[in-house]
């Protein structure tokens, strides 16, 4: 819980940073944008102002062609003054059809907004382009957070292959390890299994000769008394092996000191 306490504290922080960071984008682009439209204005202004001049210059080349035209031909000209007359009658058709067309689009906005007002139906519009406006710019951030989340989605999925292919890598080196392991193993259980084998063997053949020196030591009626004083076993055995070897060689060598005794008495006897 402390975990997630943490994590939800570094959200909100980093969540509380982006939107500190994105209202002061905001007031920086409030202000470039007003800049941008004053300049604009000042633009606008400035470009009426030479068209005016312009349609003035123009105006005044026009009347001074016409009066030229005029003034260069022949008085009496039924040609020229048909074409004027024709001139003029297409120009008040052009300026009736602009006219009605004008009249057509005002009445089609009166019957769409159902208000004649003129300064009310410019402040319905600029509500609704603001309006507009509005959820354009709700759409653009809207847009901008899904391109960010979907960035950081690839990256995490990034990430969860990275992680993937570098778990399988290590999943694969722990398994020729220890594969490697369970053959050294059995090489290493087989090779105990020999050493037990033999140490069977050794040891079977140990009791075997530690039996026939007991026997030997019977045979020669060898005393048991200096194994009284040991610990452990009362008779001939590994541990006092060395005790068991010097009591047969003694006895061995009473015995034949014994014989030569004898063989000598015999000699003698003879003799």
């Amino acid at each position: 819980m402390l975990n997630a306490l943490t994590k939800g504290k570094k959200f909100l922080t980093d969540l509380f940073e982006s939107s500190t960071l994105a209202y002061d984008q905001r007031d920086e682009w409030c202000t470039k944008l007003k800049s941008v439209q004053e300049k604009g204005r000042m633009d606008q202004l400035l470009q009426v102002q030479e068209m005016r001049d312009l349609q003035k210059s123009f105006d005044h080349e026009m009347k001074l062609y016409n009066f030229l035209s005029k003034k260069g031909v022949i008085r009496i000209n039924e040609k020229e003054e048909k074409r004027v007359e024709e001139q003029k009658i297409a120009r008040e058709k052009q300026l009736k059809e602009k006219y009605s067309e004008h009249v057509k689009i005002i009445n089609d906005i009166n019957a769409y907004t159902q208000k004649l007002d003129i300064n009310k139906i410019i402040e319905e519009f600029q509500h609704t382009e603001q309006k507009n406006f509005s959820v354009y710019k709700m759409l653009t951030e809207y847009c901008a957070e899904n391109e960010v989340l979907g960035r950081d989605l690839q990256r995490i999925r990034q990430n969860l292959e990275d992680r993937k292919d570098w778990i399988e890598m290590t999943e694969e080196k722990q398994n020729n390890k220890l594969k490697m392991l369970r053959q050294q193993l059995e090489q290493k259980s087989k090779i105990t299994q020999n050493l037990r084998q033999q140490l069977e063997i050794r040891t079977q053949q140990l009791n075997d000769s530690m039996e026939k020196v007991y026997e030997i030591f019977k045979m020669l009626d060898c005393s048991l008394e200096p194994f009284h004083n040991l610990l452990g076993d009362k008779r001939p055995s590994f541990h006092c092996l060395n005790l068991t070897f010097c009591l047969i060689t003694e006895k061995i060598n009473e015995l034949i000191h014994t014989a030569f005794y004898y063989v000598s008495i015999s000699t003698i006897s003879i003799i």
